[in-house]
């Protein structure tokens, strides 16, 4: 007899975060909503994490599938493809969940059949802050082409037929896949917003976004695919707006990066980084918080140069 679908499928893709992916798992594990499964894809992680998972799907708490690399995107496409559940939550495998996430939003969910996207709020692990409280429910396309309202799909819950209608993750779009897939799913379904923690996200090295060109680079290739080369004259409005946005949050990641690379002593790398704000946003060049960082940059070099530092 086969089983029963479980109302949500928790996907989660996994690659080179053996560090992590157990933490994560917990927090899906301790969920205080029961009626899910877990699809863990192992996108070829060049680490170990296949031998810390594999116990876990002998037990049954996840089902496990590995692929040759396709990058996030495909292995949340092949996830969704494993998927059973009505709701589709994803989850990266460096995040956490509070444990009512899934209660709460699928609760909401249940409300109305027109709803197709559930989303809360953000924090940072080790930061008590939260992103705001106010954001938009309704017919939300506009306002998502002006902001990323929902910065990592962990935030939020979406309705398996809305997801498969239209057609999953672009493959073809590296870091800014989730910002082109709320763009196509605000095209044919309501989103809800409510002002609760859904997302604890972790702030390491290998994040997505301090890799802040590359991650411009694909933000623009998602206008061209709403807006094409040349955007309408009724578009235009928006799209210079959307614009503004892909250029404000990629000089933010990069100014970032840049304060990363000072504390942590590379001042070339430092000075490389802001080059590239530079090259994303002229005017942040004559800004304070530019000018100040370039300064102390600069002023780390000698100390490389001789080996030491200065009195």
């Amino acid at each position: 007899m086969k089983p029963a679908a479980p109302k949500v499928s928790v996907v989660i893709p996994t690659y080179a975060h053996r560090d992590y992916i157990l933490e994560t798992l917990e927090s899906v594990f301790a969920q205080t909503f029961s009626d899910y499964e877990v699809i863990v894809v192992n996108d070829s992680s060049p680490d170990d994490t296949a031998d810390l998972l594999r116990p876990l799907a002998g037990k049954g708490l996840i089902r496990y599938f590995e692929q040759a690399n396709q990058g996030q995107a495909g292995a949340r496409n092949r996830g969704l493809a494993e998927a059973r559940g009505e709701f589709i939550a994803f989850l990266d495998d460096d995040d956490i969940w509070p444990a009512d996430k899934l209660a709460w939003q699928v609760e909401v969910m249940d409300e109305s059949d027109l709803i197709g996207v559930v989303y809360g709020q953000k924090g940072d692990i080790g930061d008590s802050s939260l992103s705001p409280a106010a954001a938009p429910s309704g017919q939300v396309f506009e306002d998502f082409v002006r902001t990323g309202w929902i910065q990592t799909p962990g935030q939020a819950l979406i309705r398996q037929r809305d997801l498969k209608a239209v057609g999953g993750f672009d493959g073809d779009i590296w870091g800014a896949d989730d910002w082109d897939l709320w763009l196509r799913l605000a095209r044919v379904t309501e989103f809800a917003f409510r002002a609760r923690p859904a997302l604890l996200y972790r702030r390491h090295a290998a994040n997505a976004s301090r890799d802040f060109l590359r991650m411009h680079t694909n933000a623009q290739r998602v206008l061209l695919k709403h807006f094409g080369k040349t955007p309408t004259a009724q578009s235009r409005p928006l799209w210079r707006q959307a614009r503004g946005f892909v250029k404000g949050f990629a000089a933010a990641d990069g100014l970032r990066e840049v304060g990363n690379n000072i504390s942590a002593g590379r001042p070339l790398a430092a000075l490389r980084a802001l080059a590239g704000v530079a090259r994303i946003r002229p005017r942040l060049v004559l800004s304070r918080e530019y000018l100040s960082s370039a300064v102390r940059a600069i002023e780390q070099l000698p100390r490389i140069a001789l080996g030491g530092t200065r009195s």
